[in-house]
This record gives C-alpha cells, structure tokens and sequence, in this order.
C-alpha cells in the first residue's frame, strides 16, 4: 500500500510485464516475490465481512472505492478458490448504471484493432516529445501475434475490421476512433502519479499543469513515441487522458486497452479513479477491459483470443471475461491475467 501507483496485488505477485514503461538505467519495480500467504490475507481481510452476504449467490455487482479501484475482485482467494469461481462479478463505474438502458452489440458492429506498433523512426529526432529522454518504449512482438489471433475471430464473427500497425497509428487517428464500436488497443500504457512528474517529463513542459492534472499523467504510446514529430499534443507520439475524454466514443461498445496499468489512476473518494477509465467514459465508451498492472506478452495474446470468442459468441462482457478466467487461471499463473477487469 506504500505505492501510491499501483495495484496492492501487483506488490504481492510476481508481475513481469512488457507493455510498459522502460527507463534507462533502472530496475523494473514492480517485480518482487511471491508471497502466498498476504494473498489469501487480503482475499480474507475484504471478504469475510461480507461472505454472509455473498454465499450462495450467483451475481455481485461492485461499485468500488479508494484502493478497492486498483484490487482484481475477481482474483481474491476464498477458501484457495478466486472469487470469479462462485459467482459473476460486475465492476461498474457507478450505481447510476443499473439505471440505464441495456445496451447490446451491435450485429453489424465495425473494430478497430491496431497493435506492432513502431515507436522509434528515423524521420524525426524526437527531441520534443514530453517525456524525458530516458524513457523508451520497446517495440512489442507479442502485439503482432495478438492481432494475428484476433483477427480471423472478429471477421469469422462478421465484424467489419480494420487492422493499424507500424506507422499507421499516430496521434491524428484520435479522429477516427469514433467510428467504431470496438476499439482494441494492443500498445504500451501508462499512468504516473504526481510525485514522478519532476523526474519522468520533459522540462520544457508545464510541469505544473500537469502535476495538478491526472489526465496528462496517463495514456498510450502510439507509433512514433519514441521520435514524435512535434511538441504540441496533436504530434507527440501519444494519446493522453484528456485527449480521450474529448473523443467522442459514444458509438462504441467496447474499449479494451491490451496494454500495462491502464486501469490506474489518482484516487478521488467517492468518485472512483481519475485516469484512462474516466476518460473513456467521458468520451462515452460503454465498457472497458483495462489492466491494473503490468502484462506479459504472450498470455496476454491467448487471453484476449479466447474473450472475444466468447463475446462474439453472444455472451456478456462480464460473463465474456469469466470464462476468459476460468480458462487462463487452469494453464497460467494469476499474475499473468488477473491484471485485467471490466468495467461498465
């Protein structure tokens, strides 16, 4: 709980992900040893109060808050069973929700997938970008064999697809995001907290602002991160939280950030996190698979294959997702997928 940035499970796992930051000299942090015992510690300490509630039912719908908002519900141990075991879990963004008109895919539904995304180019010296020069994003093959798995599934299910890869996915495709109901982002994510600001971003920019300001703290890498072409927010090699926000994404279903951390945020009491999450939902995206720690390439590729199968096969997101679960947590350690929640 001494990281102010992070999920308390990635602290007690070992989570090795490729799918984010890289800073030149310093060792990955999130790694650390695996300690069984706090696991089932924690699935203890939150549930027990409540399992008087919870036995025996089929569904829990979770409005979370505080630190709740970085914990893997569906991961928490009872009686060394994950509680997506017992029941389906719902994360939803607010009660306000339920209140809502239930929305279902589209049968004629348009994805977009972009992942092999190149950041490093030799066209521009990257000078200006707004992280510093010590940062480096690292070009993702495990990307590439995601959308090599997807993509027979999404056309086999009748959604009109359109795959970016390399240079194709600049900061200039934010304007066409809009016209599509599933947006499937395989790249690196992030989310810094306000204590890193000093140290990670370009002195050239108002650090200030962006201190005070959770949505320039998150975002994805897109090509050209490493090198962008200019120093403005529409040319510097990302998409950030506020960007986001002010895209209008209200056609689309579906968001799903196949990346590291992007279900991070500051935390703000009584409403929920203010990060990547909040900002797709002011664009108006109706659900979200996002991550709470760092992901590894190759289970992440498998993960995704198999939710989508499900999606397209008529269930739920939710139930989508458990299934998904189910499936990784037979061959995989819990690391290597309970990073990913959905959020509605």
């Amino acid at each position: 709980l001494k990281d102010r940035s992070a999920s308390p499970q990635s602290g007690l796992l070992n989570t090795a992900g490729t799918r984010g930051l890289n800073i030149k000299g310093k060792a990955d942090s999130a790694s650390s040893k695996f300690r069984k015992g706090d696991i089932d510690r924690l699935g203890a300490y939150i549930l027990t109060p409540l399992w008087k509630y919870l036995q025996g039912k089929r569904e829990l719908l979770v409005v979370p808050d505080g630190l709740l908002n970085r914990v893997s519900i569906a991961a928490l141990q009872w009686n060394r069973k994950n509680l997506f075991e017992y029941m389906l879990i719902r994360q939803l963004s607010g009660s306000n929700v339920l209140s809502g008109k239930p929305v279902e895919l589209l049968k004629k539904s348009k994805a977009l997938l972009a992942g092999s995304l190149r950041y490093d180019s030799d066209l521009y010296a990257g000078s200006l970008k707004p992280l510093n020069k010590n940062i480096k994003w690292n070009y993702l093959p495990g990307t590439a064999t995601e959308l090599g798995l997807l993509l027979p599934v999404f056309r086999s299910s009748g959604i009109s697809t359109d795959t970016v890869t390399g240079y194709e996915f600049p900061d200039s495709a934010r304007r066409r995001l809009s016209g599509y109901n599933i947006i499937h982002l395989a790249t690196h994510g992030f989310y810094f907290d306000s204590s890193t600001v000093n140290t990670l971003y370009s002195q050239s920019y108002n650090l200030t602002a962006i201190r005070e300001n959770p949505m320039m703290r998150c975002g994805i890498a897109m090509s050209y991160a490493n090198t962008p072409p200019g120093k403005n927010f529409e040319s510097d090699g990302y998409l950030f939280g506020f960007e986001l926000a002010n895209t209008d994404l209200r056609n689309c279903y579906l968001v799903s950030l196949s990346a590291c951390e992007t279900g991070l945020g500051d935390l703000r009491n009584n409403l929920g996190v203010d990060g990547l999450s909040r900002a797709l939902k002011l664009g108006g995206a109706r659900h979200l698979l996002i991550s709470l720690w760092k992901v590894p390439d190759q289970p992440t590729a498998v993960f995704m294959q198999h939710f989508y199968k499900e999606l397209f096969s008529g269930s739920t997101p939710a139930a989508a997702l458990r299934s998904t679960q189910k499936m990784m947590s037979a061959d995989y350690p819990v690391a290597d997928w309970a990073a990913f929640i959905l959020v509605e």
